[in-house]
């Protein structure tokens, strides 16, 4: 397994994961309940994690890739800028949500704090999509402006 590979596998869960839990997170900020805030804050400290892990592979997936024909070494800069902003948000907002987490494990989450990781969650979700964003046409020729572009279907019965 190469430093791609990793790096394949991890990317998606900042994202997604961060989409789970963002909807959660918002469950339970609308519905005020604790419960929901708690699992939210628990998955979010865990996605930072994974967001950590994710950065970390990002360098040895770019080795892997500047091997093979084709690589675009103008694409990673923007993606490797983007990830830093990501992964700062995503690691405050992990610590915010254990703090919240130890903090408030009996008791209720301060509408305040709730709010505050609200903010901070759509923030960090947002960055991570940009950076799936801006990584996807580093591989995928197809998403590049101008890049491979589908035959054009033939017409029945159309002249050429």
């Amino acid at each position: 397994m190469t430093g791609a590979h990793i790096h394949l596998l991890l990317n998606h869960f900042p994202i997604t994961g961060g989409l789970v839990a963002l909807a959660l997170l918002a469950y339970g900020w609308l519905s005020r309940n604790n419960t929901a805030l708690r699992a939210a804050c628990a998955l979010f400290a865990v996605l930072a994690l994974f967001a950590v892990a994710t950065y970390l592979s990002g360098e040895p997936a770019e080795h892997v890739l500047e091997r093979q024909a084709g690589f675009a070494e103008d694409l990673v800069e923007p993606h490797e800028e983007a990830a830093i902003y990501a992964l700062v948000t995503y690691c405050l907002l992990g610590l915010l949500a254990l703090y919240t987490l130890l903090r408030y494990a009996r008791r209720e989450v301060p509408r305040g704090l709730a709010t505050a990781l609200l903010l901070l969650s759509l923030v960090s979700v947002a960055a991570a999509a940009r950076v799936g964003w801006l990584g996807g046409p580093i591989t995928h020729q197809e998403l590049r402006a101008g890049g491979v572009q589908p035959a054009p279907a033939e017409q029945e019965g159309q002249p050429d």
